[in-house]
């Protein structure tokens, strides 16, 4: 996913059409995990639809892959209702807390370093809801998910994995 903002927001380049490329790729694995289980669908429904909320979803790829995200899940038919508490958590406490990193980020850059570290360096706010998730609802998969969504993201978004970018051949 953040490889496919860098390739769009960030003015990023690899190939001809790579932004839209990994647009696609980005809303198809997300599906192919809503589709393979309803835990999967309400966690990545509840991300989807923080991304809406705050205002992230503004670029073509992005909401190329935001529409293949929804289409997968009217297909899985995954019936919200069935787990409304855990959707709520997620979407709730997911989303609230990722608006204050926005915060930081964007907005109040002169925080504490434990806050910045917490909120923004490390994003250990998305660790500490999963953990708190995983043992309320000792949904193990749900948990494998986001910690390697957060990881992952983490890398690329902190420039960790410029190494990996360039040998990837992506550049600004």
């Amino acid at each position: 996913m953040k490889i496919s903002d860098l390739l769009d927001e960030h003015g990023y380049k690899w190939f001809k059409y790579s932004d839209i490329t990994t647009g696609v790729i980005w809303g198809s694995l997300c599906s192919i995990l809503i589709l393979y289980n309803d835990l999967l669908a309400i966690l990545w429904l509840s991300i989807s639809i923080g991304f809406l909320i705050r205002g992230l979803i503004d670029y073509h790829n992005h909401q190329i892959a935001i529409a293949i995200i929804m289409f997968a899940a009217l297909l899985s038919n995954v019936n919200i209702l069935n787990y409304i508490e855990k959707f709520i958590f997620l979407l709730l406490f997911l989303t609230s807390s990722a608006l204050f990193h926005d915060y930081i980020q964007y907005k109040r850059k002169n925080v504490g370093k434990y806050i910045k570290k917490f909120f923004y360096d490390y994003h250990l706010h998305w660790y500490t809801i999963i953990t708190i998730y995983l043992l309320w609802t000792k949904d193990v998969i749900v948990f494998i998910s986001l910690v390697f969504f957060s990881y992952f993201y983490g890398l690329v978004a902190t420039g960790q994995a410029n190494y990996i970018l360039e040998k990837m051949r992506i550049h600004k």
